[in-house]
């Protein structure tokens, strides 16, 4: 019988090995650090723009905007104007209203978001956009009341014409069910 057959005898680690692993290791951890800086988004030389709702202390009562782009039914891309020379670009989400989403669960659910989309368009195309009480919501956008030249309060237009509904905050029930 061959005495030790079978059983592995691992060969005597040298300093040169030692160093190897420890450079594998080292530039392991750096390349998951960077990995999480960049998913993070603090690449070097990108500045991070602070929320909208941060440049928008001692803004005035009511807020002029630029609507750039409606995103769904509640939600709209514009131009703040916080001030002399101060504008600030942003999300800004309707407060106290919820509509479908465009995503839906349901084919009635999606046709309701597409009816919701263009009648926040309809409105804010009356022009003199503005907002008041601005706040932050819990995705960064802008929560605030908004009004326009003919509407003293959009949310509660999208309610009266049946393509949203109230919202306080908290769960929000579905637009899919039986009714």
């Amino acid at each position: 019988m061959i005495r030790g057959y079978g059983r592995y005898s691992p060969r005597p680690r040298s300093r040169a090995d030692s160093l190897v692993v420890s450079v594998l290791v080292a530039l392991a951890v750096i390349g998951l650090a960077a990995l999480k800086s960049w998913w993070d988004g603090d690449t070097p030389g990108r500045d991070r723009a602070p929320p909208p709702h941060a440049d928008l202390r001692g803004a005035p009562p009511r807020i002029p905007v630029d609507v750039t782009y409606v995103v769904d039914g509640d939600t709209f891309d514009g131009r703040l104007h916080a001030g002399p020379d101060r504008v600030v670009a942003g999300r800004i989400r309707l407060r106290g209203v919820d509509t479908p989403e465009l995503h839906g669960q349901c084919e009635a659910e999606i046709a309701k978001a597409q009816e919701a989309k263009a009648a926040l368009r309809r409105l804010l195309a009356e022009g003199e956009v503005v907002l008041s009480a601005p706040g932050e919501d819990k995705y960064g956008r802008v929560l605030a009341d908004v009004a326009t030249r003919k509407t003293a309060n959009v949310a509660a237009a999208l309610i009266a014409a049946g393509v949203a509904r109230p919202y306080g905050g908290g769960h929000r029930a579905g637009w899919c069910g039986r009714g």
